[in-house]
């Protein structure tokens, strides 16, 4: 008898058949889930990692696990995305990996790749991310992106300025911001209703090599950018929990109905 040919993945599914003969499929389903935990929870990830299969890399992916079998593909994937913290960094070659605590950095030159990257049950699952900008501009279409995001609790937002001779005054976030805190409201309004916090912090940075500034080198203006964007940030929250309380209340619709 002839066997039939093994069904194709669908696009984004791991390229693998399930491999149901392993030991680790004898073990009860919360034994598999710590495995899953101790092996895809991360401390610290280089920002060459990546999230997505690909031949040849070096070094290997993290999800190096999800993409042994389909089966243990299905039974992980929300157990990684839903305990590490991911950052994207948008504000330069250089990440600034000081500012998360656990994280991961998706090989990414903008969150329409990274979205694109991975489907919409992964981005459901993820509960925390670090974003880091140097504009206005890459924070406005961010935060529209993360509308993807359904399940985000907590969203940190980082934000790179430079600062030339103590001076912020030619500061590309400085000067968009006195003209254009409307868009940024307008894509916070976008939000998904799932985010309980959003954290917001300024970062200095002086000279050729990058350096960061203390808080004690902080201008007048950096803190006025600062007070401004944290202020508008906890207004966002408010209206996200808003729309939230709304979206609880709003009963459910009646079926219309079926033409006799």
């Amino acid at each position: 008898m002839k066997r039939g040919k093994p069904a194709v993945a669908a696009a984004g599914d791991v390229d693998t058949n399930p491999q149901t003969q392993s030991l680790l499929f004898t073990l009860p389903a919360e034994l598999r889930n710590y495995v899953y935990t101790l092996v895809l929870q991360v401390d610290t990830l280089p920002a060459h990692t990546t999230l997505s299969k690909q031949r040849n890399r070096d070094p290997p992916s993290v999800l190096a696990m999800l993409e042994s079998c389909r089966l243990i593909e299905s039974e992980a994937r929300g157990i990684f995305y839903s305990m590490n913290h991911f950052q994207i960094d948008f504000s330069g070659p250089q990440p600034l990996s000081a500012s998360a605590r656990a994280k991961t950095f998706p090989n990414t030159n903008s969150l329409t790749d990274f979205v694109d990257d991975l489907r919409r049950e992964r981005l459901s699952a993820i509960r925390e991310l670090t974003i880091i900008i140097a504009d206005i501009e890459s924070a406005t279409s961010t935060l529209k992106m993360l509308r993807c995001c359904d399940g985000l609790k907590q969203m940190f937002l980082v934000v790179e300025t430079p600062v030339v001779q103590g001076s912020m005054t030619s500061s590309t976030m400085v000067l968009q911001s006195r003209h254009e805190p409307p868009f940024i409201r307008k894509a916070m309004a976008s939000l998904p209703t799932s985010v309980e916090s959003i954290s917001f912090d300024l970062v200095l940075l002086q000279g050729g090599p990058r350096r960061f500034l203390g808080r004690e080198e902080m201008g007048g203006q950096a803190k006025e950018l600062e007070a401004d964007m944290k202020e508008m940030f906890a207004t966002a929250l408010e209206a996200v929990k808003a729309r939230r309380r709304q979206d609880d209340e709003e009963p459910s619709r009646p079926e219309a109905a079926t033409p006799s």
